[in-house]
């Protein structure tokens, strides 16, 4: 992150790093993924659309179904299970050090009292978390996993790609005012400060990027998933007849489906109360 970073620090070497790994490793998961379903669906005799829904069905009882099949299954077993658990610690550990080091970044007097801050952090985060641990848990677990980086997290993205060369630069801070050797505290100007010099490819991909592409890719995202919405549903379990449940969809009632909407909106609030907050403080 940012905060433990040198502000000389080669930050587009590491954004293309991240991206490509994360971009070659997804590409590798399909492989993984698909080509165990499609042995599963072989087995089965059914298509792999309807073999399972996405989510838990998948982690926990499709997967294990495939690895009981494995010779030597119970070692496969324990290295899934065991690679699950690394997932979930690696994901944890990144997202509360983000949400720590953006507290600590804005109130720096709260350094010296980081591990209070973590402690508060990591105890708010479990008690919100015990609502997936009850009976309607599974329903909880859809609706915070499919909606809160669903389309208002995407306008979100919009406006901040946008505003990067739109906004950024606009105003001048006193951190800003200490920096030597530059004359505009613009995107550009603070990339050429701390990279020295500017990519050769800065004009030609990140503007092109910046301005156009990605906004554009990012509206059509949202128009589409706008088009195709559907009412919040969730897949329950492997669809299979050796299960009770069997092929079955749990489609959720006005109440429930209407949470989903606030849910999904709910981060556009962030840009609303932030725009608030930078009228008062900047005008």
């Amino acid at each position: 992150m940012a905060s433990f970073n040198k502000i000389d620090n080669n930050f587009a070497r590491d954004t293309l790093i991240v991206t490509i790994g994360n971009c070659l490793t997804s590409f590798f998961s399909g492989f993984v993924i698909f080509g165990m379903l499609g042995a599963m669906a072989k087995i089965t005799g059914q298509s792999v659309e309807d073999l399972t829904d996405s989510g838990p069905g998948l982690v926990f009882m499709s997967y294990p179904s495939a690895i009981a099949l494995f010779p030597g299954k119970q070692f496969w077993a324990v290295l899934f299970f065991l690679m699950l658990i690394t997932l979930a610690w690696d994901s944890q550990a990144v997202l509360v050090e983000a949400v720590v080091a953006g507290i600590i970044d804005y109130w720096p007097k709260l350094k010296q009292y980081r591990i209070y801050v973590l402690s508060s952090v990591c105890t708010i985060a479990f008690l919100i978390g015990l609502i997936i641990t009850a009976p309607g848990g599974m329903i909880w677990f859809n609706v915070l996993g499919d909606y809160s980086a669903n389309h208002g997290f995407i306008l979100v993205v919009v406006i901040f790609v946008i505003g990067v060369y739109t906004v950024y630069g606009t105003v001048t801070t006193k951190m800003d005012m200490s920096i030597k050797n530059f004359t505009k505290n613009t995107f550009d100007e603070h990339t050429k400060l701390m990279l020295k010099k500017l990519p050769f490819y800065h004009r030609y991909y990140y503007w092109p990027m910046l301005y156009v592409i990605t906004p554009v890719l990012l509206l059509f995202i949202f128009i589409y998933t706008m088009v195709s919405w559907e009412r919040a549903s969730m897949g329950v379990g492997y669809f299979d007849d050796q299960f009770p449940l069997g092929n079955e969809t749990y489609i959720f009632q006005n109440a429930p489906y209407a949470f989903c909407i606030i849910v999904d909106f709910l981060p556009l609030t962030v840009v609303v109360f932030m725009a608030i907050y930078a009228v008062n403080v900047f005008t």
